[in-house]
């Protein structure tokens, strides 16, 4: 996702400086795109627009409140639980607000938890995660509380981060401790209006970790690459897959898009969290016909009209690669 270290630095810099602005979030944000990508994004009309372009878009702004309200990790669990009763949520054992909370405080009400299956996330934020089967080193302890204590928004200017209250989150692990396995393996359904057209498996997220793009609902490898290796070998399609189509699509109905992150853990299948815009449009696939193809999906969900014609991609009978010249 990182288009260039440096660039994440200067940005960053600039952007805690900068207020939330239209024109402003688009220039940042364009700033890491062009770096990434060698051209400016795509206006949504255009015919080389994809789905990145359509997430570039949407993370400048604007937001709803129930949308921001469903990013916060602890109030996304009440509202996942609304919108689909039979999906599994992590048990919450803490929730505090972090203003004006000292390092000395945060340690001792994280270390409380230490030696127990438990994880710790911001959340305001995406990507810190503690896991406190161990004890952290302080290093480690000193590092989470800064990235708590800070704003997601600047790095990216995804406008639904900004201003979330920042608090810690303390939530049972989905992991499995007799295999040492840290977190389940996870599946993030893209959807558009209560369909789900794309699944991302995440196999050993915290170890060798692997990334397969299969088609919904038939689990067939789309055959492209998004920012991770693919597994060496064949994705077993779970057992329960018409149970996770079932729950990401009545997940994601109020929303034009969101990705639907879901756990497969040893007892049910788990809610994980609402995500509008993956990587801020800033990781591509590896082919860019197939990012186009994935925005007919949105507006094959009433974004906007296309001709018949643009509606279905038959991967299932041929190869990717084959349907184009």
């Amino acid at each position: 996702m990182h288009a260039s270290p440096m660039i994440d630095r200067v940005v960053r810099h600039v952007s805690i400086r900068t207020p939330n602005l239209y024109v402003t979030n688009v220039t940042l944000l364009g700033l890491h795109y062009f770096v990434r990508n060698h051209v400016l994004p795509a206006a949504l009309e255009s015919a080389r627009a994809g789905l990145m372009d359509y997430i570039f878009w949407k993370s400048v702004g604007p937001w709803t409140g129930y949308e921001k309200a469903c990013v916060d990790k602890e109030l996304a669990k009440d509202i996942a639980g609304r919108l689909c009763p039979e999906i599994g949520i992590a048990e919450a054992l803490d929730v505090f607000a972090l203003a004006g909370m000292s390092f000395a405080e945060f340690r001792s009400r994280l270390l409380a938890f230490c030696g127990e299956s438990v994880v710790a996330k911001p959340t305001h934020g995406s990507g810190a995660v503690l896991f406190l089967d161990k004890q952290p080193p302080e290093p480690a302890l000193r590092k989470f509380y800064r990235d708590c204590q800070a704003s997601y928004f600047p790095l990216f200017r995804e406008g639904q981060y900004h201003r979330l209250e920042k608090k810690l989150l303390v939530e049972r692990s989905l992991g499995n401790p007799i295999t040492g396995q840290k977190a389940p393996d996870d599946f993030k359904f893209f959807c558009s209006r209560g369909r789900a057209f794309l699944c991302q498996i995440n196999v050993d997220r915290y170890g060798d970790h692997r990334l397969v793009n299969m088609l919904v609902p038939d689990f067939i490898d789309c055959g492209v690459e998004y920012g991770t290796r693919r597994p060496d070998l064949p994705v077993s399609r779970p057992q329960r897959w018409a149970d996770f189509i079932d729950y990401a699509e009545r997940l994601s109905e109020p929303f034009e898009f969101v990705r639907i992150d879901l756990y497969q853990a040893h007892d049910d299948i788990y809610f994980g969290e609402f995500t509008f815009t993956p990587g801020a449009g800033l990781t591509n696939f590896s082919d860019r016909r197939f990012d186009r193809w994935l925005l007919t999906q949105l507006r094959r969900a009433r974004w906007m009209d296309i001709a018949p014609r643009e509606q279905e991609f038959p991967i299932a009978s041929k190869p990717f690669g084959a349907w184009f010249p």
